[in-house]
């Protein structure tokens, strides 16, 4: 039984956003990330994905950008 849970990108690759995604990921007891957007929102998927340990998985939708791929994400 999956169940999908929704955090949505508030707009920077910040650590602040980083860390309320972090944080929502530890309380939901989320099993895997799925970065979905350009590539901010994919950066803190990635981040947030890294900061609990969890497997993450990016959905661009933006072709303008390497965050799909990249293992790098910087922070604004």
């Amino acid at each position: 039984n999956l169940v999908p849970t929704f955090g949505e990108f508030q707009g920077e690759c910040s650590t602040k956003e980083i860390e309320r995604i972090t944080k929502l990921l530890k309380k939901k007891r989320i099993d895997v990330v799925i970065g979905c957007g350009g590539g901010k929102a994919i950066d803190v998927a990635k981040v947030a994905a890294y900061n609990t340990g969890l497997p993450v998985i990016t959905f661009p939708t933006s072709a303008a950008t390497c965050a799909g791929w990249s293992f790098i994400a910087p922070l604004f």
